[in-house]
């Protein structure tokens, strides 16, 4: 990841990821430590992996989830091109960590899509458009 090269310790967790990724990922979860500070997940594996989901109410319960930041939220809405299903299954994290802030952020939305990108989880995400 671009981050890494910042030296921000970045890391990805998806369908794609190597053995040897997801096992360091886990265990940093777990373990709280600090080479991992943004991980990026997939909304598919957030939806699909209960493992995944108990490793993050690990680390809430730790006191170590400080930030959920939702990237693409143009692809919340169903009237956009790019819809994916996984998208509506966010709404649990805000649910499930509800003191922790989150955000929806997306450099494809229109003035179109805002009103349901937004509405889609119930107000639970802000939207600030960059002018």
């Amino acid at each position: 990841m671009g981050l890494a090269a910042l030296g921000i310790s970045a890391y990805m967790l998806t369908s794609t990821s190597g053995k040897e990724n997801e096992k360091f990922v886990y265990k940093a979860l777990e373990k709280g430590e600090d080479d991992l500070k943004i991980l990026y997940v997939t909304p598919e594996k957030v939806s699909k992996s209960k493992r995944f989901m108990s490793q993050l109410e690990k680390c809430h319960n730790a006191g170590r989830l400080s930030l959920i930041s939702v990237d693409e939220a143009h692809c919340c809405s169903q009237w956009g091109h790019d819809f994916r299903p996984d998208y509506k299954n966010l709404s649990i994290l805000k649910t499930q960590f509800r003191q922790v802030p989150m955000v929806a952020l997306t450099s494809l939305n229109t003035m179109e899509l805002a009103p349901p990108c937004c509405a889609y989880q119930n107000d639970q995400f802000s939207c600030n458009r960059a002018l």
